[in-house]
């Protein structure tokens, strides 16, 4: 009973869940994990990784960059796209500043780089030192805009740097060193959006508007069901940019700049057909299976694929007796 039985070359795992109603849906997650070869060719990597049952950071929980979100959910909407990565200055040459990018399919997102900056004193006010030469730059969002001062804090990103209440707060932080060039920092009193291609954490703003309210109410009403006001957005952990609402399928072509020492890394995302077919106490049924995450990781030419299948089973899920998951080829019409 509830028992899987993978008979691909990736990682699986299952549970039972609770959606927002109380029903009791069967999760079945597959995550594949793929090398990309120097003629950009993801191959089958030698160490496939587990599922993620658990939010996974670069350090401290809370305090540091998340590396992966957790990947069994009852509900996804689309496809979230994250990198860990870092910008590297052509040629190995060193350099102030640098646009980097990504683009999977549709999706597209260029962030600018800059090397170490920092708030000094002017003859009014405050001014930017000018940036500093350098040759490779981690693209995470303790180096993004954010931070704290005092009791206050970016909700949006709290462990980043350039967060400041005034011009005497100011002197001698560090700017960020990853910036959206449409939304640059300009004042010490700006507060554009943090900039970067990793996930963001469920704590933060918006992902933590999103979950809903949890209340009095809900502690005496609800617990432990999603708040009524509950968002499956809440899930999404990728950059508004890098998320693809109709859900990626694969064949995609994937397009990174500056983010290799090479400057170009160019791939197409794997096609595959995964089959879950499900054995319940009267029948066979197979389930839709959907493409929930993308993550790339350049500098390990890491590529990994995340797919979720849920079948909502109301109150009967013991009545599943067993999934089994395969995969078919792709027949190419």
């Amino acid at each position: 009973m509830l028992q899987l039985t993978n008979d691909t070359p990736f990682k699986a795992e299952r549970a039972v869940l609770l959606d927002k109603d109380g029903n009791q849906v069967w999760v079945v997650v597959v995550k594949a994990t793929f090398r990309i070869d120097g003629m950009g060719v993801p191959e089958l990597h030698d160490e496939q990784e587990p599922v993620c049952l658990a939010p996974v950071y670069s350090g401290e929980p809370g305090a540091s960059s998340l590396l992966r979100e957790c990947e069994m959910v009852v509900e996804h909407p689309g496809t979230d796209v994250t990198l860990n990565a870092t910008a590297y200055a052509p040629g190995g040459e060193p350099i102030e500043t640098l646009d980097v990018s990504v683009s999977v399919g549709r999706l597209n997102k260029t962030l600018r780089v800059f090397g170490d900056r920092f708030w000094e004193e002017a003859t009014v006010g405050v001014r930017m030192t000018p940036a500093e030469p350098f040759e490779s730059m981690p693209i995470t969002y303790e180096r993004a805009f954010g931070g704290s001062s005092g009791d206050d804090y970016e909700s949006r990103n709290p462990i980043g740097r350039g967060f400041a209440l005034g011009n005497s707060d100011a002197v001698g932080k560090p700017l960020p060193n990853i910036e959206d060039p449409l939304q640059p920092l300009r004042r010490v009193k700006d507060r554009p959006r943090p900039a970067g291609f990793a996930a963001i954490p469920a704590m933060w703003s918006p992902r933590k508007e999103l979950a809903g309210t949890f209340d009095d109410d809900w502690l005496a009403n609800r617990m432990p069901l999603w708040p009524l006001d509950y968002d499956p957005r809440h899930h999404w952990s990728a950059d508004p940019e890098l998320i693809s609402k109709q859900p990626l399928r694969g064949g995609e072509h994937v397009v990174l700049r500056n983010l290799t020492p090479d400057s170009l890394l160019c791939f197409e995302l794997p096609r595959l057909y995964l089959t879950l077919d499900t054995q319940t106490a009267t029948s066979w049924l197979r389930q839709r299976t959907q493409l929930d995450r993308v993550i790339i990781e350049p500098d390990t030419r890491k590529l990994i694929l995340v797919w979720r299948s849920s079948l909502n089973c109301r109150s009967n899920v013991r009545q599943i007796s067993r999934t089994v998951v395969d995969t078919k080829p792709i027949v190419q019409i």
